[in-house]
């Protein structure tokens, strides 16, 4: 009998280095005063202007909770993905990881 191994792919796909096909790009923006953080994944290629996919994580969660190998993956099928974390989560302004839909939707808008 073979053991699973508990790690899932995504967990092991961010274990790697950065692939050569995509690039990507630490970015902040302003909303209301404080600022969101995220990074931005560009496709590999001609350097056109690629359709854009903008992503935050769910409830209660953060940027790099497994999303992303998701961005890697718009990326790797020629999207660029911009990922950040709402503010008072991850890496964005803030500490107090309320969940605030009004704020949320506002840093949607903002990104």
């Amino acid at each position: 009998m073979t053991r699973r191994n508990p790690v899932n792919r995504a967990q092991r796909r961010l274990a790697r280095p950065p692939r050569e096909r995509f690039a990507t790009r630490t970015l902040s923006f302003d909303v209301d005063g404080e600022t969101c953080r995220g990074t931005l994944y560009l496709p590999g290629g001609d350097g056109s202007d690629p359709p854009t996919v903008v992503m935050a994580p769910g409830l209660g969660a953060e940027r790099s909770f497994g999303y992303p190998a998701i961005a890697e993956r718009f990326a790797d099928a020629g999207y660029a993905a911009l990922l950040f974390d709402y503010r008072g989560f991850g890496a964005s302004d803030g500490d107090e990881q309320v969940i605030h839909p009004a704020s949320q939707r506002a840093d949607y808008a903002a990104a």
